[in-house]
């Protein structure tokens, strides 16, 4: 599911930030202590056709907007380094 994945890639994400951050102070990450999930959010990016709304000024058609859905996740994710 969607949601889901996109829970994942932002652990995933924030897990690499982790590991930069601790490879530049000469660390390594040791342990995960607390993962924070604060949502998941949908976003539409409604995009136009300027075919459909050419169409549509002839009577031809009606006026469709079409697009897609973002859906984003946030996590916090709180490591030990040593």
């Amino acid at each position: 599911n969607s949601k889901n994945e996109a829970l994942q890639a932002a652990v995933e994400d924030a897990l690499k930030k982790a590991e930069v951050i601790a490879a530049t102070l000469n660390k390594r990450v040791a342990r995960v202590t607390l993962v924070n999930e604060s949502g998941v959010s949908y976003h539409p990016l409604m995009v136009e056709s300027r075919l459909l709304k050419s169409v549509a000024m002839d009577g031809a058609a009606p006026n469709i907007a079409a697009g897609k859905v973002t859906i984003t996740a946030n996590v916090q994710v709180t490591v030990e380094l040593e």
